[in-house]
C-alpha cells in the first residue's frame, strides 16, 4: 500500500459518485430526479456524503417505506 495516498482526492470519488447515481436508478429512483441531483454536484470533485444523503432522501420521498407496527 503506497503511503500519502490521498482517497478524498482521487479519480475514485467520480466512480463512486457514478454508481451511486446508478444505484438510486436501480432501487427505482426516477431517472429524471436522478438527473437532477447528479446536476447538483460536480463530478470530478463530488461531497460523495451529500450525493448518497440527497440520494437517500429522494428514495424515501418517492416510496416512503411503511414501517411494520412493532419490531
Amino acid at each position: 500500500m503506497s503511503k500519502g495516498f490521498d482517497s478524498g482526492r482521487s479519480g475514485f470519488q467520480a466512480v463512486r459518485f457514478v454508481a451511486m447515481l446508478k444505484a438510486a436508478r436501480d432501487f427505482g429512483l426516477d431517472r429524471t430526479v436522478v438527473t437532477t441531483v447528479a446536476l447538483r454536484f460536480d463530478p470530478r470533485e463530488p461531497d460523495v456524503d451529500g450525493v448518497a444523503d440527497t440520494l437517500a432522501a429522494a428514495l424515501l420521498r418517492q416510496n416512503a417505506p411503511a414501517l411494520p407496527d412493532a419490531v
